[in-house]
């Protein structure tokens, strides 16, 4: 009887030593993080630790008939009341579009690139700056520096 218990023992020690090592190497699912296209194609994303490096887009390199999209991931999920801005150098908002409650992670929100250069025109001052915001995250994120070269 104690023989079987102490097999028992180091088979279930056995099991959640190997658990532990195959989760180590896998990739945790879900976390927050984004994704940029131009006209659906991946530009950058950032998930993790890698959100503290900011995209820099430049004007020049794209079209007024281009669009700009983002998807963000809420804990593998698409975020509630979300909106983009773009803000000044002194974090004053000039231009948001708000987006409507999706139910699955890939909810893409776009912004046409003509809306972005107006905009810059109207601000020609300095650099625009690219914000994701939602109930999840209400004081918001800087996605993007947006540059004219």
């Amino acid at each position: 009887m104690k023989k079987k218990i102490n097999q028992a023992f180091l088979l279930t020690l056995s099991l959640l030593l190997a658990g532990t090592v195959f989760n180590s190497f896998t990739k945790v699912v879900g976390g927050e993080g984004y994704r940029i296209f131009v006209n659906n194609k991946l530009i950058a994303e950032r998930f993790g630790d890698e959100m503290k490096n900011v995209l820099t887009i430049t004007l020049t390199e794209l079209k007024a008939t281009d669009e700009i999209s983002i998807r963000y991931f809420h804990c593998g999920q698409a975020g509630k009341k979300r909106h983009l801005s773009l803000r000044d150098e002194q974090k004053h908002v000039l231009k948001q579009w708000y987006f409507t409650d999706e139910n699955y992670a890939d909810a893409s929100m776009s912004c046409p690139l003509k809306e972005i250069i107006s905009t810059k025109r109207s601000n020609a001052s300095g650099e625009l700056y690219l914000y994701y915001a939602s109930d999840e995250l209400p004081a918001g994120r800087l996605l993007a520096t947006i540059k004219t070269s």
